[in-house]
């Protein structure tokens, strides 16, 4: 996806996805072993395939793993947002192999800081994406991250992400303060939200959050 604030493509490499039947190989040695629930972990979760197969085909990956190890249970983490379809949904919804639980790290909600970020995807998407799981997948608690200080954040852009968590769609959040990665194109960009502001915005957040949680 490279988004504009992260080094990781850049310290990993583009991303590689693995065979299904290695993925379901070593999903029975872990079954075997006596592992009982297994997490899918990835840059983006939603991603995979695209390299190896030219499509997304994580449901075809969820399939295979359940068919495989009826024992396990699979939770599924870092799903790109903009790459969330009704089929993974309705894959998610129609196997109780699949744990009510989904990762959909957002970032913010403010358009103009996701165009920023580059993260592809904006408020009225979001909104219709929460709507869109909630009706397919109601019973799943979602979990999500943002980050705060972003350069160019500006107070209302701020409360506008205020408001959104406020609001209450995710269950879980983590919230994390902007820092310069060298080499990425936001590094480019001045840093101008003081780090004392950041931290303040970041015990805000987290306090609403902790609201909606509880």
């Amino acid at each position: 996806n490279r988004c504009r604030y992260c080094a990781i493509p850049l310290i990993r490499g583009p991303h590689r996805s693995r065979p299904i039947e290695a993925l379901v190989e070593e999903t029975r040695q872990l079954v075997a072993s006596g592992v009982r629930e297994i997490s899918l972990i990835a840059q983006d979760t939603t991603a995979y395939g695209l390299d190896r197969y030219g499509a997304r085909s994580l449901p075809r990956l969820l399939r295979a793993l359940a068919e495989a190890a009826p024992e396990a249970r699979f939770r599924l983490l870092y799903a790109h947002p903009r790459h969330i379809t009704g089929e993974l949904l309705d894959v998610l919804r129609s196997d109780a192999h699949f744990l009510p639980y989904l990762d959909l790290p957002l970032q913010h909600i403010h358009d103009r800081v996701l165009r920023d970020m580059g993260r592809g995807i904006t408020e009225a998407e979001v909104r219709t994406l929460v709507e869109q799981i909630r009706d397919r997948w109601p019973e799943a608690a979602l979990r999500t991250a943002y980050i705060v200080g972003f350069p160019g954040e500006s107070e209302a852009e701020f409360d506008a992400l205020l408001r959104w968590v406020a609001e209450g769609a995710f269950l879980h959040a983590g919230v994390f303060i902007y820092s310069k990665e060298a080499g990425t194109p936001a590094a480019e960009l001045p840093d101008d939200v003081p780090a004392a502001e950041k931290e303040r915005r970041r015990q805000l957040l987290m306090a609403t959050q902790r609201e909606v949680s509880r």
